[in-house]
């Protein structure tokens, strides 16, 4: 099957677009199905896109961010997550939520997988775990910095504003993206976390008429016959 590239910006105004359908459980046009389950905060778009979008309650963070250390047990669903490595190298809680994320996924394979924030820690995950091209944005890091580069990871690409208070404040000792990470500034005086999405998809746009863009236009880059980085 042909490796499914997606435009930075256009997928990215997704996660925006479809935000709200995706926090209230809601089937809207151009989602195929969304998670009954509202922790997971996700939808499959009828282009066959996994969306993951980010936390919206203070549950988020005490069942997902900021629980880095949190026990999960060996299980065979896990197992397709980690692959061959423990689940004891993964911020417990992110695992949790990619987890609770491929339930609502079950046995479907996404063509493309985005997600922002929190929705970017499992999208990184997945991406890996089932070698689908994947992009983060605002990604927190979601794997011990001391584990070598795992197969799949090649399939990720994570955009981080070096402005963006939450990723910037929230950087984890000893730990570290799955993929490539692509980070990019803003000389504008501004106001703000620049954290949300729409905050990136004007960054992104800003970056594509500069005059050398770090970013090319799509994921996995034209031409690329994988999407390893």
């Amino acid at each position: 099957m042909a490796v499914m590239a997606r435009d930075y910006v256009e997928v990215a105004g997704e996660l925006d677009g479809f935000r709200k359908a995706m926090l209230a459980n809601r089937r809207v046009a151009g989602l195929a199905d969304v998670s009954p389950d509202h922790q997971a905060q996700a939808a499959l778009t009828t282009g066959g896109t996994l969306l993951i979008t980010g936390s919206d309650s203070i549950g988020d963070y005490a069942n997902f961010n900021l629980r880095p250390g949190r026990r999960l047990a060996e299980t065979g669903r896990i197992s397709l997550l980690t692959g061959a490595l423990p689940v004891t190298q993964f911020h417990g809680g992110f695992l949790l939520h990619a987890l609770k994320v491929m339930a609502f996924l079950g046995n479907r394979r996404p063509k493309f997988v985005a997600g922002h924030s929190l929705g970017a820690a499992a999208a990184q995950i997945i991406g890996t775990a089932l070698q689908v091209p994947a992009i983060g944005f605002a990604s927190p890091q979601v794997i011990r910095d001391d584990q070598p580069r795992v197969p799949g990871e090649g399939w990720v690409m994570n955009v981080v504003w070096k402005q963006d208070f939450v990723t910037e404040g929230y950087k984890l000792a000893r730990m570290r993206n799955l993929g490539s990470v692509q980070e990019l500034d803003s000389a504008r005086s501004h106001f703000g976390i620049d954290h949300v999405v729409k905050d990136y998809v004007a960054l992104l746009k800003a970056d594509r008429a500069a005059a050398a863009p770090k970013l090319s236009a799509a994921w996995p880059r034209p031409g690329s016959r994988t999407a390893v980085a």
